[in-house]
């Protein structure tokens, strides 16, 4: 009931969307989101649940196969610095695999 409602209220606002974090397993969001008119998705790869930049380097892999075999991907993190630096050291790297990165309303549908 309570995201419904909120989901309803943000639909009022017209032009936005919604991106469900998942933090849990029965997260109705993305559906209550869906069922008051948003755009909705939900993430596909958490990228920080440790603050280690080999783990956030390991993530950010797994959301470009994500993003290789589904046509895109949408990955969530934190401004750590843990996760600044894998960015750093892997978007280049990613970018040569034909990874493109996008503001995450470009993929929401």
């Amino acid at each position: 009931r309570v995201m419904r409602d909120v989901a309803q209220a943000i639909a009022r606002h017209g032009g936005l969307f919604f991106v469900d974090s998942m933090t849990s397993a029965q997260s109705v969001a993305e559906a209550a989101a869906r069922s008051a008119g948003l755009p909705a998705a939900k993430r596909d790869v958490f990228l920080d649940n440790k603050a280690d930049v080999a783990y956030t380097e390991r993530q950010l892999e797994e959301a470009a196969d994500v993003a290789l075999e589904r046509g895109s991907a949408i990955a969530i993190g934190h401004p750590r610095p843990t996760t600044l630096l894998a960015l750093r050291r892997l978007i280049p790297q990613l970018q040569a695999r034909g990874i493109r990165f996008v503001l995450v309303g470009y993929v929401v549908r």
